[in-house]
Parts: structure tokens; C-alpha cells; sequence
């Protein structure tokens, strides 16, 4: 049964039930959840997104919503391709019923070979860099999402070219008995041929490719518990060790690469995060809310390399009006405290990087300790759709190809105060702002593809690819 069939006889159903005078009892009790589909997922998983147990009461005027609500939380974990929850063996007498939940699990492992970029987005590489091919990373990446069937991911990474890195990631969400209890490690070691040492004119400047060189050499080990007593709040405690490396020529090309004229910075940093997540769905939320902050210090007195800390805090709001069309509401900033050596260059990121994209504004960077945006976008749905691939799939789980696509407009403003390094770099302290005109694509609910046209504050055009996935 597709999703279109399955919410059509639902609403039948529920349609019925009212007919036949249960208006006044307008309820139904959940007598049991079986779950189909998921052979090697374990049940407390999905358990762990649904907010109703069995015993628990719906009502019927929100049934519909409230399990399309915890179809898409089900989604959320990005182990399942398609998803349905039905209602069956209704008991009008005693109003209850049987709640099933039937999924088609993804492909967990994902042993790959890596093909990535070393600038930090396509647009960046195609515009500013011609899409040069000694640009790119080539490797071999083994990820698991699901190891041992809890939601536990491992990746193990490995690559040479642009840059090269070694990587070992784990995560197991779940230590206690009551699910609420997870923990990560991760050690990452990269060496980088060609650097960015610089930005000028907002955008990054970099050292050239030298084979016999290494300019930067970075070691982080990670360690790390999250506390996720239900489904919409996420508390994570992180401790890691940072111990990094510059060359001679770096210094003398910057000498606050790291702190003055330092060709060697080692440091531990803590890190709390808080996340409120309440969309409907992770990829491409068209309704609820979401509240981030992170409280951030680098350097804790071991040595004297690194002394910081900052506040990082972003809202989220999500107005969906009818099935096809909402508007998405972000607001996200952060202050910085620091000693009189202030924050060297290379932690000094701010907008342009790590999804912090402004729409305009795709090939620049605006480095600086504190910054403020806000980002509008209008969504029109204009598809939403399921696709037989049959046996044009070899892939049992990609069978049935799930398809949206968006329409979206786009209306951003930001400001960056950069106390530093500031007379070559025009798009610091001052309000910046843009619009944009995107289309947007949603496939297998786990790939999110976007192709953007934008203007920003100087009437400057530009056509920008963007992309993610529920795995990142």
C-alpha cells in the first residue's frame, strides 16, 4: 500500500467512526504498536521516536496529523527509505485499535570510494578555482549507519589529494537501559599541502600546491555523551584535545595564523550543546521549531596557547499554512569573549562556513568573533510524489523512489564585527544582505538537492548548487 492509498483509507475510516455517532467519544486507544519491516533495526529505535505508547489515547479529530507527525520522526533517523503507519483492527465498541508501522530499511554500509572536494563548497571550487581536479580528495570511506542494529554509526575514513586525512568515528546512542544515555569518540589526523593562510577581499587566500611541503598538521582526538531524554531535546558534552602544526612560511605570510608569530598551538576545549527540535522533518522542515545553543571554551589552563570563549545560540520557526505552502524563519548568532591577544585567524570562521551560508554571498567568507543573521524562505510545494523503479532498481531498498521538489524564495540580512584584520576584507562590519530564487529536490527523504539563483547587497548575480543528506 503506497502512502496515498494508506491516507485516504484512513481518513475513510475515521470519516466513518464519526458518522456512526462517536463524535462524543471522539477518541481512540492504542491496544498494541506492531512493527514490520525492520530486519536488522532494533524495535526500541523507533519506539524511541514515536510520541504515544501503547495504552495511550488519540484522538480522532488529530489522528491523521499526529501519525503522519511520527511518520516523518521515524524518517528522521535516516534508516528507513519509506515509511507508513496504518490503523487496523478497529474495535468500535470499545474504540481501539491496533497501530502498525511498516518500513523499507536503508542501506547501512556504504564502503565508497571518496571523491570530495578540499575547498569548502562546489560553488567555491567551480567559480573561484575553475573546478580544478588537484583540488579534489581521493580516498576510500567505510560508513555504517546502523552497526549493530541500535541507530549506531561507524565511519572510518581515509584519503590523499587537496589534503590528506585519516579518520575513525563511533557513535553509540544508547548506553543505558533507559535509552537516554549516548556516547562518540573520534581521532582525526589531516596534513594540508595547500593552505589557506589568509582572507582578502572576503574571500580565502591560498599558499599554492607544494608537493615537498607540508604547511598545516592537525591532530584532535574527541570524546562525548549525549543526554536525549525524549524526542525533541538533545543535551551533548564534548572534551577534546587539539595539537596543531604551521610551517615557517605560513608565519611569515601571516603572523596570526595562530597567536603571534606561534608555529605550534596545543589546547583542549569543552563544548556544551543544547538542541530543541521540534520540525516535522530534519531535511526540509515545513513546520515546528527548533532552539540551539552551544557554549564553547578553547584553552582551559593546561597551556597558555588558546584563551576563549563563546556563546553560539540559533532559532528556528517553521509557519505552515496548507499542505503546499509555509514560510521558515531563522535567526542565529554569537558573542565572543577573549584576552588582549584576541582570537587568531585560523578560529576566527564565521559566515561561510559549515552551513552558515548567506544567501547572496556563496563565494565569500566573513571571518570575525561575533555575528548575527536572519534568514526568510517562502516554500511552494510544486511535487510530492512515490516512483515504482521496479526493475530498473537492482536495489531492493531503493525500489520506491520518494520525490519532492520546492519552490523557494529567499531574503537574508547578517553583520559581522571583526575588530582585526579588517582593511582588506569590505563585507565586515557592515549590514549585508541578499535574495534569492531556488528549486529544491528531495529524494529517497534522505538527499537534499538545491539550485539557487541570487543577488546580494552589491546587485552581484550568481547561480549556486547546494546539498545535503540525513547522514551528515
Amino acid at each position: 500500500m503506497n502512502k496515498t492509498a494508506a491516507t485516504v483509507g484512513l481518513i475513510i475510516l475515521i470519516h466513518l467512526l464519526l458518522s456512526f455517532g462517536l463524535e462524543a467519544q471522539g477518541f481512540l486507544k492504542v491496544r498494541q504498536i506492531v512493527i514490520e519491516g525492520n530486519h536488522y533495526t532494533r524495535d526500541h529505535i523507533i519506539f524511541k521516536e514515536l510520541d504515544f505508547s501503547s495504552g495511550d489515547t488519540l484522538f480522532l479529530d488529530k489522528l491523521y496529523n499526529r501519525l503522519d507527525l511520527n511518520r516523518k520522526r521515524v524518517l528522521n533517523t535516516g534508516l528507513f527509505n519509506h515509511v507508513e503507519i496504518n490503523v487496523t483492527d478497529w474495535d468500535v465498541e470499545k474504540m481501539e485499535a491496533t497501530i502498525v508501522i511498516k518500513g523499507i530499511e536503508n542501506w547501512f554500509y556504504y564502503p565508497v570510494p571518496i571523491l570530495e572536494l578540499g575547498d569548502r563548497s562546489v560553488n567555491e571550487w567551480i567559480y573561484q578555482h575553475g573546478a580544478a581536479l588537484n583540488r579534489l580528495n581521493i580516498g576510500i570511506s567505510f560508513m555504517h549507519i546502523n552497526l549493530t542494529g541500535n541507530a549506531d554509526k561507524l565511519k572510518l575514513t581515509f584519503h590523499r589529494g587537496f589534503t590528506q586525512k585519516y579518520e575513525l568515528d563511533y557513535y553509540f546512542p544508547y548506553l543505558d537501559g533507559k535509552h537516554t544515555l549516548g556516547a562518540f569518540f573520534n581521532t582525526l589526523y589531516v596534513t594540508h599541502n595547500n593552505l589557506e593562510y589568509i582572507t582578502r577581499e572576503n574571500q580565502l587566500v591560498f599558499t599554492g600546491k607544494d608537493p615537498g611541503k607540508t604547511h598545516l598538521t592537525r591532530f584532535r582526538m574527541r570524546f562525548g555523551l549525549q543526554l536525549r531524554r525524549n524526542q525533541k531535546y538533545k543535551h551533548t558534552l564534548l572534551a577534546e584535545y587539539h595539537h596543531k602544526t604551521i610551517s615557517d612560511s605560513i608565519v611569515g605570510l601571516n603572523p596570526r595564523f595562530f597567536q603571534l608569530n606561534e608555529t605550534r598551538i596545543r589546547h583542549f576545549s569543552l563544548i556544551y550543546r543544547m538542541l530543541y527540535n521540534n520540525v516535522d522533518f530534519n531535511l526540509y522542515p515545513t513546520s515546528g521549531n527548533k532552539v540551539f545553543l552551544e557554549l564553547k571554551k578553547e584553552g582551559i589552563g593546561v597551556w597558555d596557547d588558546l584563551n576563549y570563549f563563546q556563546v553560539t545560540a540559533g532559532y528556528e520557526q517553521h509557519f505552515k499554512y496548507n499542505e503546499n505552502f509555509s514560510t521558515q524563519l531563522k535567526l542565529k548568532g554569537r558573542y565572543s569573549l577573549y584576552d588582549d591577544r584576541g582570537i587568531p585567524y585560523h578560529y576566527g570562521k564565521a559566515l561561510g562556513y559549515f552551513g552558515d551560508i548567506i544567501t547572496g554571498y556563496h563565494l565569500y567568507v566573513i571571518d570575525g568573533p561575533h555575528y548575527g543573521y536572519l534568514q526568510t524562505t517562502q516554500k511552494w510545494k510544486l511535487l510530492n510524489t512515490n516512483y515504482d523503479l521496479g526493475r530498473y532498481m537492482p536495489l531492493k531498498n531503493f525500489k520506491v523512489m520518494a520525490l519532492q521538489a520546492y519552490l523557494g524564495f529567499h531574503g537574508d540580512l547578517a553583520y559581522v564585527y571583526q575588530p582585526w584584520q579588517t582593511e582588506h576584507n569590505p563585507y565586515n562590519n557592515r549590514l549585508l544582505y541578499g535574495l534569492g530564487l531556488s528549486l529544491d529536490l528531495i529524494v529517497f527523504q534522505n538527499y537534499f538537492f538545491s539550485l539557487e539563483a541570487n543577488v546580494n547587497h552589491l546587485g552581484q548575480p550568481g547561480i549556486f548548487l547546494g546539498g545535503s543528506n540525513t547522514f551528515m
